[in-house]
């Protein structure tokens, strides 16, 4: 049984869609180690929860690193949203990538609420 839910927003066929970015990647191993991560995530406590994949990016945006590619995301009540992802350019994560990933939290969050 799954302890979390996983949910891409912005959702595909949108812009900047993590699920389309994800889909799109060529290397077939890199889209494997991504599910797998994410399965795995949404099988275990959040406790459990691998240091060495999660890093901390803001007060509400967590990264998860699956070879060279990042998924940035937030945690709501049993879900983990996907907000971006992007290729890894450098060891820190880029600002204008960080920012991106703020305006899908702000615009999921409004939409949640309306």
């Amino acid at each position: 049984m799954s302890t979390w839910h996983i949910v891409f927003f912005p959702p595909t066929g949108e812009r900047d869609s993590p699920y389309d970015y994800i889909l799109s990647l060529s290397d077939e191993s890199e889209k494997a180690k991504i599910i797998h991560r994410l399965e795995t995530l949404s099988k275990i406590e959040i406790g459990d929860w691998p240091n060495t994949w999660i890093h901390k990016l803001t007060d509400k945006i967590y990264q998860l690193t699956a070879g060279q590619i990042r998924l940035m995301y937030c945690l709501d009540y049993g879900t983990i949203v996907i907000l971006y992802a992007c290729r890894k350019v450098k060891r820190k994560t880029r600002r204008k990538d960080i920012a991106r990933a703020e305006a899908h939290y702000d615009r999921y969050m409004s939409q949640k609420k309306g």
